[in-house]
Formats: C-alpha cells, structure tokens, sequence
C-alpha cells in the first residue's frame, strides 16, 4: 500500500473516508472515530481514553492506498473490547490487549484519521518501506506499508 508524503493512507470506516491514517506501534490501542457506530461509547472515568462498548464489537475496515495511486485494498476485521473490563480482568495484571480501541481526533492540517495501533500488529506480519530506499530484489521503492 502506497502512502502519502507524511505516511498517511486512506481507512474507510463506517462511511467515512479517513484520508490521514497511519500504523503506530507506540500507541497502545486502535484509535479512530466512532462516528455513527451508537455501540463505540466512550468509557467513564478513568479510562475516558478509550471506549467500553456493552459487548466484545466486532468491527470491519478496509484500507487503501493514499490517493489510491496503485488500487490496493485491504479488508480488516477487528474487535474493541470494553477497557474497564479489560483493564481489571486478571486482577488488572495484563498490559497489553488486541481488542483495545479509542477515539482519535483528527491529524493536525488534515483529515480524519485512523491509527492502527499495537493492536494492528498482534496475529499479523507488518512491513514499511523507506522514503526512496528500493525493496531489494523487487520494482518497489517507499514508502509503503504492507501486511
């Protein structure tokens, strides 16, 4: 998948283009807007940071391309899980979970986005491509990001 200048790609996600998402293994959840989802409600608290829907939600987006310059898509199926249960199951002893999710504002000069957090990352292979460094063997040069 080819990225803009900034790394930014395209998520399209409950009807709505996100045109500045990127993948961040630094952030601990998948953080994006719950714009017409009513089951994606904000936790209380503490934990306002993420969201606490009633249920373990299973969600679905796909991504492409920036600009859609080579017409790669990507299906993603994924869940969000409720933080408060998440964050004290096991006497609060795990630290780290593939069905955490939270509201993400929009990037700075720029559209919604979608951050693919270190949950992308858990059960799948991530690869990024280098700003002008070519991909060894290949026609390809970055950046881009596959999986």
């Amino acid at each position: 998948f080819n990225t803009d200048s900034d790394a930014h790609f395209i998520t399209n996600f409950n009807g709505q283009s996100d045109s500045c998402s990127y993948i961040d293994s630094g952030s601990n959840a998948y953080f994006f807007p719950s714009s017409g989802n009513p089951l994606l409600v904000t936790c209380k608290g503490s934990n306002s940071a993420f969201y606490c829907p009633a249920s373990l939600l299973p969600l679905t987006a796909t991504n492409q391309s920036a600009a859609n310059t080579n017409n790669s898509t990507g299906s993603v199926a994924f869940s969000v899980g409720n933080a408060d249960t998440l964050f004290t199951n096991n006497g609060g002893k795990n630290v780290a979970f593939s069905e955490l999710g939270g509201p993400n504002a929009p990037v700075s000069g720029c559209g919604n986005s979608f951050d693919w957090g270190l949950s992308f990352f858990y059960g799948r292979s991530v690869f990024t491509g280098i700003e002008q460094q070519p991909v060894t063997g290949t026609s390809y040069t970055g950046p881009f990001w596959a999986y």
